[in-house]
């Protein structure tokens, strides 16, 4: 009966070794993986990277509590979805950078065109209709903010950090256009295009 105990015994830490060993290497295979596409994706799909990053130090948890087993079927498929990762950080990239190509264009020329109207109204004794001073008001405080604001946001996409840049100019480009409209400025889609004049009347 002792003997049988003991072989039993073996067979179950010979297991128990070898499910400890797979496990440690899927966690460095998954660790790898993501270490691999981790500086773009933080930077460009950082909720993506987290949900990488979070089943990996799930695994590390049950690692340390002797679970092998939920380790390696936690990390299964992590080498690939990273690899999934890395390819779609690269098409979201070339997205991103269509739009800052086109905005980056677009907002200065539409701050200067707002400015102008600014100066112009500024000197008028009366306001043509449907312009009047609290709307001139808000548009002057929406055209200090974002003179104020762009810099940063063009600092945010040069240090690299695109998704960041391109939500604050996204969130800009919607204040920039209650200004343009408040001074009696088109704020359409061809006022936003990348052309050289600048926005017209409605």
């Amino acid at each position: 009966m002792r003997r049988t105990l003991t072989a039993l015994t073996l067979l179950a830490l010979a297991a128990c070794g070898g499910l400890k060993s797979t496990a440690e290497k899927s966690i460095s295979m998954a660790e790898a993986a993501v270490a691999s596409v981790a500086p773009a994706a933080e930077k460009i799909l950082p909720d993506d990277l987290a949900a990488l990053t979070g089943a990996i130090a799930t695994a590390k948890d049950a690692f340390a509590k002797g679970e092998y087993q939920p380790v390696i079927d936690g990390l299964k498929d992590v080498p690939a979805q990273a690899t999934a990762l890395g390819e779609k950080v690269a098409s979201e990239t070339t997205r991103l950078t269509d739009e800052w190509n086109n905005l980056s264009v677009a907002m200065p020329r539409n701050l200067e065109a707002v400015k102008a109207e600014l100066d112009k109204l500024g000197k008028m004794r009366r306001l043509p209709q449907g312009i009047d001073a609290a709307k001139l008001e808000s548009a002057k405080g929406a055209y200090d903010a974002a003179m104020a604001e762009w810099p940063s946001i063009t600092e945010a996409w040069t240090a690299g950090n695109l998704a960041t840049a391109m939500n604050q100019a996204t969130a800009l480009k919607g204040k920039v256009s209650e200004a343009m409209m408040a001074v009696g400025l088109a704020a359409d889609e061809k006022a936003w295009g990348n052309q050289m004049s600048a926005p017209a009347k409605p």
